[in-house]
């Protein structure tokens, strides 16, 4: 699957349990909750290795498949693989804590557990970057344009971060000064600076 942030993408999960898993059993996944994993249902879980019908809860950082009707035992040194869909990267650059797999019998006791190191996210490129000044005079007040094709969707409340030279003075520049204007994106927006950022 896709590790760029902010992507839907899918996630393979493959372990080999020392203890069976009995045909009402769980497998349980512990992940970074900067993912996105509001989207998942059953119909987005995919294995070769177990029968039965298997339904799916996904929030807060865990996702927990159950075996359902038609299941039977999975035999002690099996080895199991799943294919989750849906699930969207964490929004931002980074290495997310450590995956936890664990198999569960139906009151919840650990069968089996295995630690996964994190995935390391990054950041996605943009296309047809460019900027411009209206005035390269120095100390004189200008406008700044800028142009980007971003390469993953902009979600509300997302930030767009413009990293200048520290000569520019940005002092005029708050969320109430109406002096930035966007063409392509939609619905309010909040300005800040901070050095030489904006």
């Amino acid at each position: 699957g896709s590790t760029q942030a902010n992507q839907f993408t899918n996630m393979n999960v493959s372990f080999r349990i020392a203890t069976a898993l009995p045909e009402n059993g769980k497998i349980k996944i512990t992940l970074d909750t900067d993912f996105g994993l509001g989207n998942i249902d059953a119909t987005d879980i995919f294995t070769p290795d177990l029968n039965g019908s298997l339904t799916v809860s996904a929030g807060s950082g865990t996702i927990t498949v159950t075996r359902g009707s038609g299941a039977t035992q999975k035999a002690a040194n099996s080895d199991i693989t799943l294919n989750i869909y849906d699930i969207k990267t964490p929004g931002s650059a980074q290495t997310t804590t450590d995956y936890t797999i664990q198999t569960l019998d139906s009151t919840n006791a650990v069968l089996n557990s295995a630690t996964v190191a994190g995935t390391v996210i990054t950041s996605a490129g943009m296309s047809g970057a460019f900027v411009e000044l209206d005035s390269r005079i120095a100390s004189v007040p200008t406008t700044l344009h800028f142009n980007f094709s971003n390469l993953v969707a902009l979600d509300a409340n997302d930030k767009i971060k413009i990293q200048l030279d520290a000569g520019f003075n940005l002092t005029g520049i708050t969320s109430s000064s109406g002096v930035i204007e966007f063409n392509s994106v939609s619905g309010g927006i909040t300005t800040s600076s901070s050095g030489s950022s904006i």
